[in-house]
């Protein structure tokens, strides 16, 4: 097996398998691949000496894909061969860490049950298979594709976060045992507790961090509190029972617990929310209650240091802190677990804040967080509240003419293709530019485009198409690839018109955080309605916006 290092090495990196290059010259990593894994070790002062690197399986496959291990019989042995051979030497040679570069979710889910380690990546886990701590990172080749190959809007992205997870593992390499802050969690309290929770909370909080769990954006299912970082609290309203939403408390003590949150985060207590404008809206809008003293938004925190990066709880809680992954308890299917991820993201929002405040400081952008950005969250959240007076009449202009724009493109494409494209039932028409699936056999099966994978799955969205039309050199096809474009952008103005208004008005979100550049931007607001109104065309559509 190509290996590169010491058995004994207390950290361990291992990809899912070489490739044919790497092969032949006997380097586990060629050309960009090595300048990638050897420089991004070097910024956090490891040597390829301090590792041993090693694979699942010792070969490539005949078709240069990973899949063929898990489909062709003698791929398929291969594969069993490779992965008892690493367990055995992992499991005799005792790493205190072992950081997967994957490639491919397959991988990991044969090796750790890991269906997805996306949401995974930079956090410390514990495999009982391999005794020993894990943790999932990009792969070299990834972070070149990404970089020059896609082309991606954030073409750093995967390399600053593999060196994040580089060194997170860094510190992690010279211990066996797991290095984690232990929250205290509670839940589903009886009445009394639930007051008391809420009395203490206001009494002796210093700072206070806050997070909803909502149902259709309108029911706030529970809340969760911490004032250290250190217990979680959560507050439950209802719970799911044969498919109907049961009140956990009676209306009278329902309405004095609500009072009890109402007091509590109107309070001069500082508060610290992450992606606090929806919370906000929510409690706002349905329950009367407008949180005071926000003194910080992790989520736009992260996004004023570093825009590229994603600024999800998940991620940070890897950046940021020494605490467990628990996203995934929301994706059990209990309601224990539910409560129990409440309480752990308002505990976890905490870290987050503290562990930012500190990275802010010491980047010089904590100021311009406090004196610009900050203070635009609460005039945005009123702005997305009162929504935009709409011309209504100007507003169905708008989508008559999108509705003509999408009818013209089906009435061309339908002189070209008289027949149906892929196999579809009952067609309202031979082809149709918003499938994924025609539009994957079009471009890729019949006119032989070159396709893009994304997670695996070749891609027919906009981007794709976007760069499609730099690369090809047919007319007919930048034609058709130009008109699935125009039907793609005039289907979802023609949607974002469609939805409905509240009291006559259009209510949009505005992003505090703004676009990489700063500007400040707008989208479908959490209502479900609105869209990015920089994407309005000259004409009816900015003339149905009525000032007011």
């Amino acid at each position: 097996m190509l290996s590169k290092g010491m058995l004994n090495s207390k950290l361990w990196i291992v990809t899912d398998m070489p490739s044919a290059p790497a092969l032949q010259t006997g380097a586990f990593f060629i050309g960009m691949e090595e300048i990638i894994y050897t420089s991004n070790l070097s910024r956090i002062g490891l040597t390829e000496a301090d590792v041993y690197l090693t694979s699942i399986v010792p070969t490539t496959s005949p078709t240069k894909e990973f899949g063929w291990f898990l489909t062709d019989a003698d791929g398929k042995r291969q594969l069993n061969m490779g992965l008892a051979y690493l367990k055995e030497s992992i499991l005799s040679s005792k790493p205190n860490v072992i950081l997967f570069f994957t490639r491919t979710e397959h991988a990991m889910e044969l090796l750790l049950g890991v269906k997805d380690p996306d949401p995974w990546r930079g956090h410390i886990l514990w495999s009982d298979v391999l005794n020993c701590k894990v943790s999932f990172t990009y792969h070299p080749g990834s972070v070149i594709r990404q970089r020059y190959v896609d082309k991606d809007e954030k073409p750093g992205q995967f390399e600053a976060l593999l060196q994040l997870d580089l060194g997170k593992v860094k510190k992690e390499m010279n211990s066996r045992e797991l290095n984690y802050v232990v929250p205290e969690t509670h839940v589903h309290p009886s009445y009394s507790e639930a007051m008391d929770w809420l009395n203490e909370l206001y009494n002796t909080a210093k700072v206070l961090s806050y997070d909803i769990e909502t149902i259709q954006h309108s029911i706030i299912d529970c809340i969760g509190f911490s004032r250290d970082g250190i217990h979680g609290y959560c507050i439950p309203f209802y719970y799911p029972a044969k498919g109907k939403l049961i009140p956990y408390y009676s209306e009278s003590e329902t309405l004095d617990i609500w009072l009890g949150v109402r007091r509590l985060l109107q309070s001069n207590i500082p508060k610290v929310a992450q992606n606090a404008q929806y919370d906000n809206l929510v409690l706002w809008e349905y329950y009367k209650v407008l949180p005071r003293n926000l003194v910080c938004d992790t989520m736009i925190l992260a996004h004023n240091m570093y825009c590229d990066l994603p600024k999800d709880l998940g991620r940070l809680i890897s950046i940021y802190t020494n605490l467990a992954y628990h996203k995934y308890l929301n994706k059990t299917g209990t309601v224990e677990d539910h409560w129990i991820y409440n309480a752990l993201d308002a505990v976890s929002t905490l870290h987050v804040y503290q562990g930012e405040i500190a990275e802010a400081q010491g980047l010089g952008v904590y100021e311009h967080y406090l004196n610009i950005t900050h203070p635009s969250i609460l005039p945005c959240l009123a702005m997305q509240k009162q929504g935009v007076n709409i011309d209504i009449k100007l507003k169905d202009a708008a989508m008559e003419l999108e509705a003509t724009v999408m009818e013209g493109i089906i009435t061309r494409l339908d002189r070209v293709f008289p027949k149906p494209i892929g196999n579809v039932k009952k067609p309202s028409h031979k082809f149709n530019p918003n499938s994924p699936k025609q539009k994957c056999e079009l471009f890729f099966d019949i006119l032989k485009c070159k396709a893009r994978k994304y997670k695996g799955k070749v891609s027919a969205d906009e981007d794709t198409l976007e760069k499609l039309i730099e690369q090809e050199t047919r007319p007919y096809v930048q034609t058709l690839l130009r008109a699935c474009i125009a039907y793609k952008q005039a289907s979802y103005m023609y949607g974002r018109l469609k939805t409905p208004l509240r009291n006559g008005r259009l209510h949009t979100k505005y992003d505090p955080a703004g676009t990489d550049t700063g500007r400040l931007n707008s989208k479908e607001s959490d209502f479900g309605s609105g869209t990015n109104l920089q994407n309005a065309k000259k004409g009816v559509q900015r003339a149905m916006v009525i000032p007011g």
